[in-house]
């Protein structure tokens, strides 16, 4: 049996709409059944906002999602280099005052700046950003060089109640994420050379 719409009525004081649904949706033609989604719909535009993917729109979104490279402007700086090149020879090459190639030359040299701008930006980010791979090995020298001095200046009892109390406030931070703070100090101990 063909589904009903379902759709709230106003002239039957909010009962389901009676109709039948239209195939491939929920609704009747008159509460919209029929109405194009997706690519389909005549107010598509960019598709950035809609429920409605298609299953190869889907996989390339997910394979650019994991592209390291997709807000590099490197290949558009090399096209418009090649551009700029092809432009300059044009001009050298053939006698005349070649306004309207100037014109274009200059156009295109200001793309290519904010190009460059825009991977510089990028390239700065990525350089102050660490690996997880870097961060876990910076820990792991952490602790073995905090382990040896700790050891080295107090006896072993003290020694085991500073480690631990250090874990204790990695464990903290690294629960809290990046903007945890360390807790309240607990108990001072003072460090004497044995």
């Amino acid at each position: 049996m063909q589904p009903r719409c379902g759709a709230k009525s106003k002239q039957n004081n909010g009962e389901p709409c009676k109709s039948f649904a239209m195939r491939g949706s929920a609704r009747c033609r008159i509460h919209g059944g029929k109405v194009k989604r997706g690519t389909e719909s005549a107010s598509f535009k960019h598709g950035r906002y809609t429920k409605v993917l298609g299953s190869s729109i889907l996989t390339r979104y997910i394979q650019s999602e994991q592209d390291p490279e997709l807000l590099s402007h490197r290949d558009e700086i090399r096209l418009m280099d090649a551009h700029l090149a092809e432009m300059l020879g044009e001009i050298q090459d053939q006698p005349g005052d070649h306004v309207d190639l100037w014109s274009e030359v200059r156009e295109v040299v200001e793309v290519r700046k904010r190009l460059l701008e825009a991977e510089t930006k990028r390239l700065k980010e990525i350089d102050g950003t660490m690996r997880l791979e870097d961060a876990l090995l910076l820990i792991t020298q952490l602790e073995d060089s905090v382990k040896r001095r700790v050891y080295e200046y107090v006896n072993a009892d003290i020694g085991a109640a500073i480690i631990q109390a250090i874990g204790q406030d990695l464990a903290h931070v690294a629960r809290r994420g990046a903007s945890g703070t360390l807790p309240a100090q607990r108990q001072t101990i003072e460090l004497q050379p044995h």
